[in-house]
């Protein structure tokens, strides 16, 4: 009988017990515990499994829960070979807590829904207010322990428990937390960050570092927090980044388990669009990994579209890409489909996201947007090893598939869209017509709406190079020219120098186009005229045309465009 495609359905009983579609993954108990991490932190991307993992532990350890029945959920699952594990199963007190919900935009409702979450992981412990060994004092503690309980026993809520667990069951306990980062998130989204990280840090470090009735922790989310002393003051955390060498298939579905799948829904026809659309990231040393969440729901709908990038608004991906324009115009690179060489250090610092562009790549590789070769991070690894050098990996970086390409190219195109609707495309059309007045007309607008004068020129110091500013600005305005047949490359060679923008069409009897950029020395006509024209000078002298040329297009339909910015002031001219 063909089990049912259960789409977001991550309750890993009710799923055994309703023959819903599952990839078994249950080999996944002992490889961690086996592993003997006093804590485990599991980064993933978002939708790859993380909580019907801990699901499964949760149901496999619990000693709640009847053994025989557990072992009948688990019966011809890999980890029913395992006899360690198996004498575990049933055996260990659990607490299981969930930070996935805790999405609001002030730091005194996130900080209620934490609440609210450590209040019910504690009522499914209510038997310990009847417990002999359980002590008075940790009795009026649990009394303390509702919806409105002060901040310092929300803090110390998780250690408590742990303590009346191994009272009441001469066992220490479990602790699951999924999704830990999902408030940390919010409150950098909505800015109380620093709220929320000293409310997080003083709970993580009385659960996780100064517990003594801890057997073992698992935690999950996206990315390693970096800063703030959440995790770094822990001398008992193990990390699974996503280039870790623990828990390579754990998450997500590897080529042979998509394979087996197709095969059941009669879908193997499918495999080649499958794997262009799905697969693509790599754990560890392992590659050709699919999107769990895309696979699932192309086995319930037999169609292939972009099923994980729409289950979120990308925000945050969005915003801080759109932070640096020396990030977007390396997009351009990404979107046709090239690499970027970056640096893979994983600790997210969300301190230095608007900052420093070199710490938006490690969370767009943490959050699965971004893929690597594991033979090039093992030849990484060697060489530092060898070197005893300390600097950081370098990898080269690609979008991960056609599903993460297209959620990139659609959300470029919404950058500026929303507030001045059709701009897009005008710019784009008066670039390939020649009309430098439309031009000028068109970015002016977005410029003068959109723009900081601290980003481009009048106040900026060089540290802020507005050149480059305006020089992403641009791509991201002409992103829509992708789609239609076009390559918009960036800083390419060409001649004996390396131009700003070319625009590059596939049927050479068409228009093309050269750009070149420069920040004036004054507000005045006179100053963006003059720097107009020696980028124009520029194109010229330094055979700029030639990379276009020699792809077949006709010299006389290259359209030069040299273009000048102060402030907030905006100038075109169009060259021959």
């Amino acid at each position: 009988m063909t089990r049912t495609v259960a789409i977001g359905a991550d309750v890993f009983e009710d799923m055994r017990v309703n023959n819903d579609f599952l990839v078994d993954k249950t080999a996944f108990v002992g490889e961690w515990w086996r592993s003997r991490a006093k804590v485990t932190l599991v980064c993933r991307p978002r939708r790859f499994g993380k909580t019907l993992t801990l699901s499964m532990i949760g149901r496999f350890l619990s000693n709640l829960c009847d053994r025989d029945q557990t072992a009948r959920l688990f019966c011809g699952l890999e980890v029913s070979h395992d006899e360690q594990m198996m004498g575990l199963m049933g055996r260990i007190p659990v607490v299981s807590v969930s930070f996935a919900d805790v999405k609001d935009p002030t730091y005194t409702e996130a900080v209620g829904d934490v609440k609210q979450v450590l209040c019910a992981a504690v009522e499914e412990h209510a038997y310990l207010m009847d417990s002999e060994a359980v002590g008075a004092s940790d009795r009026r503690f649990l009394e303390r322990v509702t919806d409105d309980m002060s901040n310092l026993t929300a803090k110390k809520c998780l250690k408590r428990l742990c303590h009346m667990l191994q009272a009441h069951w001469g066992i220490a306990p479990v602790v699951l937390l999924d999704e830990y980062d999902t408030p940390l998130f919010e409150a950098w989204a909505h800015g109380y960050w620093k709220k929320m990280v000293d409310f997080v840090r003083g709970l993580f470090n009385s659960t996780f570092k100064t517990n003594d009735s801890l057997e073992r922790a698992l935690i999950t989310g996206i990315t390693h927090v970096a800063q703030e002393s959440i995790f770094s003051d822990m001398n008992n955390l193990y990390i699974a980044s996503v280039t870790a060498p623990r828990f390579e298939t754990s998450f997500g579905f590897t080529k042979k388990e998509v394979m087996a799948a197709l095969e059941e829904y009669g879908l193997t026809d499918s495999a080649r669009g499958v794997r262009n659309w799905y697969d693509g990231y790599s754990f560890g040393s392992t590659s050709g990994v699919y999107n769990p969440w895309s696979i699932t729901n192309f086995l319930a709908d037999n169609r292939l579209d972009a099923f994980w990038t729409s289950t979120s608004s990308n925000t945050l991906v969005s915003r801080v890409v759109r932070a640096h324009p020396e990030v977007m115009s390396k997009f351009e690179v990404l979107l046709a489909g090239d690499h970027v060489k970056e640096s893979i250090d994983l600790c997210v610092d969300f301190h230095s996201l608007d900052l420093d562009p070199g710490s938006v790549w490690p969370l767009l590789l943490s959050a699965g947007y971004l893929t690597y070769d594991p033979d090039e991070l093992r030849r990484a690894y060697l060489a530092r090893k060898e070197s005893k050098s300390a600097d950081d990996v370098v990898l080269a970086l690609t979008l991960t598939n056609l599903e993460v390409t297209k959620a990139f190219k659609d959300m470029v195109k919404k950058w500026f869209a929303p507030a001045h609707k059709g701009t897009l495309n005008s710019l784009s059309r008066a670039l390939l017509e020649g009309d430098a007045e439309a031009a000028e007309q068109r970015l002016g607008t977005v410029v003068s709406s959109c723009v900081s004068t601290f980003d481009t020129g009048t106040k900026a110091s060089k540290k802020a190079q507005p050149e480059r500013f305006f020089h992403g600005l641009v791509l991201g305005m002409l992103v829509d020219l992708i789609d239609r047949g076009y390559e918009v490359r960036s800083n390419p060679e060409s001649g004996p120098g390396r131009l700003d923008v070319a625009i590059v069409p596939s049927d050479v009897s068409r228009e093309a186009c050269v750009l070149e950029f420069k920040v004036a020395g004054g507000k005045s006509k006179r100053a963006l005229e003059a720097s107009c024209q020696e980028a124009l000078a520029q194109i010229k002298d330094k055979h700029y045309d030639d990379r276009i040329i020699s792809r077949g297009v006709d010299a006389k339909h290259i359209h030069h465009y040299g273009i000048a910015f102060f402030g907030k002031q905006v100038l075109v001219r169009h060259g021959a």
